[in-house]
């Protein structure tokens, strides 16, 4: 125990003491002003005054007296082991497993564990991705019998036995593992847990167990690259391509099988081929064909035959869901140049699921060639709608054309779009085209072909042409009735359309340019069975551009479903959407929802239910949040391997209108057997964060000297208790002063 005297002026300044001790003593000079006193008395009062003065220096000095006294401080020492599936691959010797390797290490410290000093205790924990206490301060430790951590944590782990422990003295960390942090979704990252360990001061020495890896150990077959979904049409073929990534198997025959189950799990495909891998660590390509026979919801899956010394079989297999729809409306698009309306219509027919498309350009460049032998399409009876834009009727042949003015009379449907070489000036006139077209062509309609001519301008209308309706009509819906015309009148104009000049009698004239002189724009008739339309402009694809997509998708989804007769049919489609098919575990999936009528158009005023099922088959309800036309949701913390659906039922005013079901699967990759290769080089960097206090990678072997050397050389830990005593204080003040 140790003392010093201390002084603390006031205002912080002796100066100013000395000057106040000053200014006191020059009232010694001053007498009393009432009668006489005796010498003995004055002698008193000086003394007296003299006294207080002093008394006042004192008090201005604020003299006070510490007592410093140390007293030892407790410590504790964390060791940490990995008990991850990780540990189940080979040890550093080859002849047993990692697990078996740590546990005999630990079991070799444990005595000494148990005479460590009463001032320096032991806390042994394992860890995969949580923290469990396996020994305290009698050192005796409960080891697991196995492994079964499914992933490791390291960063995590360590930054939580750090955080438990900050009431203590942590004299430093010891770390068992293979180095291989296989967390999904670690908690604190490696490095932070470094960080942390090197702000404290703490010592971490890392032990590890397995090799950094070889041929024999990476001895595996993984499915890989398929496509986590399929749509496709039923009867029509589907390619399954994948690829097998081949370690330790050169030049066998390696089995690859492609199943495909129904909703019901009864199997209606299977095909085994045989592939080869030339050389080591090699990606194998397979191609599996398969032509769905019925519509319906199914699980196809692909897998690799497991081989002789595999120790990972479960990356072996991947599964994908695959959609086969009815018979989609197919579409034939022929056009004659880049521009004009095919600039945003191909892709909006070709996104609609229940609808396929063939499009071919023609150009005006290969005219030398025409009649071009890819208008023998316009033949083929397999198109339920045929659309020609912008193309001369040169460049089809007139048997062709009569083969179109047929299949349009047996039932098919035809649309022409305007263009400088549609209708009359692209030589349409008195073909068999102009028999089922809507509209009559003048003999005189025609514009001159190659890029010198002249362009009729008689056979077109220039300038912005706003569109509007003249009857309600399931093309021209973009609205409720009563704002149906307002939309309209909202949407960008045309940039000019072909003219024309008279309607056949059984045309029907649709959209009409507003203004005095009001031009027919969309036209409408029926030829036979089929359904025929003519429209003169070229430019709603600046909609799109111009953010009115929905419109545009509205109208051309409504147009083709005119023309193949299903205007009428009532559907509403709820949908939902996952940005993918297959999530490793505790991964959070985001999902959207909603219903749409047969039009396109958003129906927000139905309430949707949602509802997600697990592998076990427990049904959980999600939450979901509008956001623009449709609705989101998120399922957090799917961690248990298997196949998941969401299922979504829409209700309005009371009855059920539709439902939507989406399947996922989360996938059991097994990652702390994927890879059987340790990590040392990661355990030597997180040790290299405290190298300064002495933290190091440490072999297993030298582990019990380096636990001894701990126990024998504990750092000098302690704790200066200060006790202080000041002149005026009211008590006693105690405070920890620092540790050594």
């Amino acid at each position: 125990m140790t003392g010093s005297w201390s002084t603390e002026p006031i205002f912080g300044s002796y100066l100013g003491v000395v000057l106040a001790t000053l200014a006191l003593l020059a009232l010694l000079l001053v007498g009393p002003r009432f009668g006489r006193i005796t010498n003995r008395r004055q002698l008193i009062l000086v003394t007296l005054r003299i006294g207080l003065v002093l008394l006042l220096l004192l008090a201005m000095l604020q003299p006070s007296y510490v007592f410093t006294d140390s007293q030892p401080q407790t410590a504790v020492i964390l060791i940490l082991f990995d008990e991850s599936l990780s540990m189940d691959q080979l040890g550093t010797t080859g002849e047993g497993t990692r697990w078996e390797d740590q546990v005999k290490l630990l079991r070799s410290v444990e005595p000494i564990l148990k005479d460590f000093d009463k001032n320096l205790k032991i806390k042994v924990y394992g860890y995969d991705t949580e923290l469990h206490l396996r020994g305290g301060e009698s050192g005796k430790l409960e080891i697991p019998a196995a492994a079964t951590g499914r992933e490791t944590d390291i960063g995590g782990t360590l930054y939580e036995a750090l955080q438990q422990n900050l009431g203590e003295r942590i004299a430093s960390v010891v770390l068992l593992g293979d180095g291989t942090q296989t967390a999904f979704a670690p908690r604190i990252e490696i490095h932070q847990a470094g960080r942390e360990l090197e702000r404290l001061g703490v010592a971490l020495y890392t032990v590890p167990f397995g090799q950094q890896g070889n041929v024999q150990q990476a001895k595996d077959l993984a499915l890989e690259q398929l496509p986590q979904q399929y749509t496709v049409f039923v009867k029509n073929q589907l390619t399954v391509r994948a690829m097998v990534h081949a370690r330790g198997y050169v030049n066998q025959q390696l089995p690859v099988t492609v199943r495909v189950v129904d909703e019901q799990d009864q199997q209606v495909f299977q095909r085994t081929i045989q592939v080869l891998a030339r050389e080591d660590d090699q990606l194998v390509p397979i191609e599996i064909d398969y032509v769905p026979q019925q519509t319906g919801r199914y699980l196809l899956s692909c897998k690799v035959a497991e081989q002789p010394g595999e120790l990972l079989v479960e990356n072996n297999e991947l599964t994908a869901y695959l959609t086969v729809l009815e018979g989609g409306i197919k579409v034939l698009y022929l056009y004659g140049s880049r521009l004009g309306e095919q600039l945003e219509l191909r892709h909006t027919i070709a996104s609609s699921p229940d609808m396929e498309l063939v499009e071919q350009l023609v150009s005006m460049q290969s005219r030398t060639n025409w009649p071009d032998r890819r208008t023998h399409l316009l033949a083929d009876e397999q198109f339920d709608v045929i659309i020609l834009e912008n193309l001369n009727a040169q460049a089809v042949s007139g048997n062709d054309l009569a083969a179109l003015e047929q299949l349009v009379g047996k039932g098919k449907g035809f649309l022409m779009i305007g263009g400088y070489h549609s209708f009359g000036p692209g030589g349409y006139g008195g073909t068999p085209v102009e028999t089922i077209l809507p509209i009559q062509i003048d003999p005189i309609e025609r514009q001159a072909l190659g890029a010198t001519a002249t362009v009729q301008s008689a056979f077109h209308l220039s300038g912005q042409l706003p569109m509007v309706p003249t009857r309600p009509h399931p093309i021209t819906r973009l609205a409720t009735e009563t704002e149906n015309r307002a939309r309209w009148q909202s949407l960008p104009p045309l940039n000019g359309a072909n003219r024309f000049s008279r309607i056949k009698a059984n045309g029907r004239v649709l959209l009409e340019s507003s203004g005095p002189e009001k031009h027919p724009l969309l036209v409408s008739s029926e030829y036979g069975a089929g359904r025929t339309i003519a429209f003169a402009g070229d430019s709603t694809w600046q909609w799109k551009r111009a953010g009115f997509e929905q419109e545009q998708r509205q109208f051309w989804r409504q147009l083709i479903l005119w023309l193949v007769h299903r205007e009428d049919v009532v559907r509403r489609d709820v949908w939902v959407q996952l940005t993918q098919r297959r999530y490793l575990p505790g991964t959070p999936l985001t999902f959207e929802t909603g219903i749409r009528s047969t039009g396109g158009e958003s129906l927000t005023t139905a309430k949707l239910e949602v509802r997600w099922i697990d592998p076990a088959g427990d049904s959980h309800s999600s939450r979901i949040v509008p956001h623009e036309d449709h609705w989101q949701g998120t399922i957090e913390d799917l961690r248990q391997p298997g196949s998941y659906r969401i299922e979504v039922r829409a209700v309005a005013d009371g009855q059920e209108v539709g439902k939507a079901r989406a399947d996922f699967h989360v996938m059991d990759q097994q990652a702390e057997k994927s890879n059987p290769r340790a990590d040392i080089e990661q355990l030597n960097w997180l040790a290299q964060f405290t190298q300064e206090q002495g933290g190091k990678l440490v072999a297993p072997e030298q582990v019990p000297a380096l636990i001894k050397s701990l126990r024998d050389q504990p750092p000098e830990l302690k704790i200066e208790m200060e006790t202080k005593w000041q002149l005026g204080g009211s008590a006693l003040s105690v405070e920890e002063h620092n540790q050594s």
